[in-house]
């Protein structure tokens, strides 16, 4: 009986130690950044490079930098981002070396998810909540795994929460200055969320007006340079009169039904749960709308103060809302939105923690259970219903089918949407293929961009 006794002894104190001291959240934090990393590089290589994706890797392979900001120039990623894959690809040119880039950065968001925002601030089992909707997220592991720079913004967002709420807590500036810089640099959607950042210091400082906008000089110095010099460099020539975004903006998202308040409003609040369950599967987005209104309403009646975050995640869709209403971005486009992922993960994580906190300390772990379950349950349900690994387009199928069956002579006809992929799986055409513009057509000869051809010279 006394061994039993002295065995529960030491079990009670070993599972004291290891949830006090945090390894127990360590080990849980360890397992879900695994998943995550799993999910994310499973079959990364896979599938073919669809359009969007062919024509940045294929931009970011030229020879020289400027070469690729010129190729890269009418594209919603400014410069970074296809500098940074250049770089890659002077090391490797494959899709999994392009893709790399992108799902490292996804798995890095759940990170910081995990690891940095307890260090300013944020309860561990609210940033615990937002990485587990992170990890299971299916738009994050399908943009995990596409080219494009939708991942990294995300991570910029990670990072410039982590720096405004260091910032409000002991003044730090050096992450939240960084970060500021360079999110116009990587996409021209995190200017709406690092507006909706400076909004949240000015708001939410406990400082006079006068201290606030000094306080902030840095900050909005670091994020006014990132702007112009995106602006000089790539927005002038994207948003000008006729230009390429302000055409594709009006060809494909808006309709013109924005002309008064209550189409506004409805525009409003039905692209609003639209992002939402973009993020988010929707048999738990309105459970944790209903968790986040409660924990506020309570919050109110108890004299709770309005806090950072689910400010700083009103102010990012009111910026997003106003910047679609106005015709300046593509809501339309909901993975331009992907940015958004970190904010609405981390505030339905902090009212989930906020509602529990208001139980006794003993019955607190059941509704964090519970969510950490339905969580679990809902997210692999949406990947197993979104397919995030599916084929675009099955560019490695069609060319394999060619080499097969294509002989002397022969002119295959590519669409224009494959043409990109085409050019960066042959960067340089084999022998027995040649590439053109022009085919004879009812006697005469018709060029265009519409109508690439490979003629095989077998």
């Amino acid at each position: 009986m006394s061994e039993l006794n002295n065995r529960s002894v030491l079990f009670g104190q070993w599972r004291q130690r290891l949830i006090r001291d945090g390894h127990l959240y360590c080990v849980a934090c360890a397992i879900l950044l695994i998943v995550a990393a799993g999910l994310r590089f499973y079959e990364l290589s896979e599938n073919s490079l669809w359009l969007d994706e062919a024509t940045t890797a294929t931009c970011a392979r030229k020879p020289s930098l400027y070469q690729v900001f010129r190729c890269t120039r009418g594209h919603s990623s400014p410069i970074l981002y296809p500098w940074v894959l250049h770089a890659v690809q002077k090391v490797e040119s494959s899709p999994f070396s392009v893709r790399l880039v992108p799902a490292v950065a996804s798995t890095a968001t759940v990170f910081a998810l995990l690891f940095l925002l307890p260090r300013v601030g944020v309860h561990r089992m609210a940033a615990f909540l937002a990485a587990l909707m992170a990890a299971l997220s299916s738009a994050a592991i399908d943009h995990a795994q596409d080219v494009r720079e939708y991942s990294v913004d995300a991570l910029i967002v990670a990072l410039l929460i982590a720096g405004v709420l260091a910032y409000l807590r002991n003044g730090a500036r050096a992450l939240l200055c960084t970060a500021l810089f360079f999110a116009p640099l990587v996409q021209y959607g995190l200017v709406l969320f690092s507006t909706a950042a400076l909004g949240t210091l000015l708001i939410n400082s406990r400082e006079g007006y006068i201290k606030r906008c000094k306080a902030l000089a840095w900050p909005g110095a670091s994020f006014a340079v990132g702007c112009v010099i995106t602006y000089a460099v790539t927005l002038q020539y994207q948003w000008r009169p006729g230009g390429f975004g302000a055409s594709y903006l009006s060809r494909y998202y808006y309709d013109g039904a924005h002309s008064d308040v209550g189409s506004m409003l409805a525009f409003a609040l039905s692209r609003t749960r639209w992002l939402l369950n973009y993020h988010l599967p929707d048999p738990i987005v309105m459970p944790l709308l209903a968790a986040f209104a409660t924990a506020l309403v309570l919050g109110f009646l108890r004299g709770f103060r309005q806090g950072a975050i689910p400010l700083l995640f009103a102010l990012s869709l009111l910026c997003v809302m106003v910047a679609s209403v106005l015709r300046w971005y593509p809501l339309g486009d909901i993975r331009q939105c992907l940015y958004l992922g970190p904010i609405v993960f981390l505030t339905f994580g902090y009212a989930l923690h906020s509602a529990a906190a208001l139980l006794s300390v003993r019955v607190r772990w059941i509704p964090f259970g519970t969510a950490v379950s339905v969580i679990a349950l809902a997210g692999a349900d949406a990947i197993k219903t979104d397919n995030p690994y599916r084929e675009t387009y099955n560019v490695k199928g069609i060319v394999a089918a060619l080499e097969e069956r294509v002989q002397k002579g022969d002119v295959v006809y590519v669409s224009s949407l494959g043409a990109p992929s085409i050019d960066f799986y042959f960067p340089q055409k084999p022998d027995n293929y040649h590439s053109g513009r022009c085919v004879r057509h009812a006697g005469r000869s018709v060029c265009g961009r519409g109508v690439p051809r490979l003629v095989a010279r077998k």
